[in-house]
């Protein structure tokens, strides 16, 4: 009985060695057929990754990853691969999981992040560091991702180099 792959791939070799033993003249034929059903087995069994990166994919993901806080708009990334937006952010997020602006967008709030736990830049400050010209703007974008505001954040999560301690909350 077939009940898996495995056994089926196995009753398949058994037929191919059969085949080779016998003297009748469809032997090739035979053979070619059940290496082709083996073949489709083994395919089903470890299908092909369909989400393989296009090299062109991945060059839109290192520009973004380099370029976050740069103006970055959808149609620029498209350009710079020489297709639509619409084709772009379904090959993107075919690859990635997330549209190229999602990931912009966690690329930014990741390093906002970085900046409000290490440093004392103004909110506004990190809102032009990380690729927003206007605050209210990236509060609202920081909020949304985060639950809580970029000065909830720092206040969380802000930590002194110099005497390597959390810093007490600002309130």
């Amino acid at each position: 009985s077939y009940d898996s792959p495995d056994n089926l791939l196995l009753k398949l070799m058994e037929q191919i060695r059969h085949e080779l033993s016998s003297p009748e003249t469809f032997i090739e034929y035979n053979i070619q057929m059940f290496v082709s059903l083996m073949f489709t087995e083994i395919m089903r069994k470890f299908p092909l990754k369909s989400e393989i990166q296009s090299p062109n994919i991945k060059l839109i993901h290192d520009y973004i990853s380099t370029n976050f806080s740069d103006n970055i708009t959808l149609k620029t990334l498209a350009d710079l691969r020489f297709t639509s937006t619409v084709q772009l952010g379904k090959e993107f997020k075919k690859a990635y999981g997330c549209t190229p602006m999602q990931f912009l967008t966690q690329k930014r709030i990741e390093h906002a992040k970085q900046i409000l736990k290490s440093t004392n830049a103004t909110i506004t400050n990190v809102s032009i560091s990380v690729g927003y010209s206007s605050p209210a703007y990236f509060a609202y974008v920081f909020m949304k991702e985060t639950g809580e505001t970029p000065t909830e954040y720092r206040n969380k999560n802000s930590y002194d180099f110099y005497t390597e301690k959390p810093t007490k909350p600002r309130y």
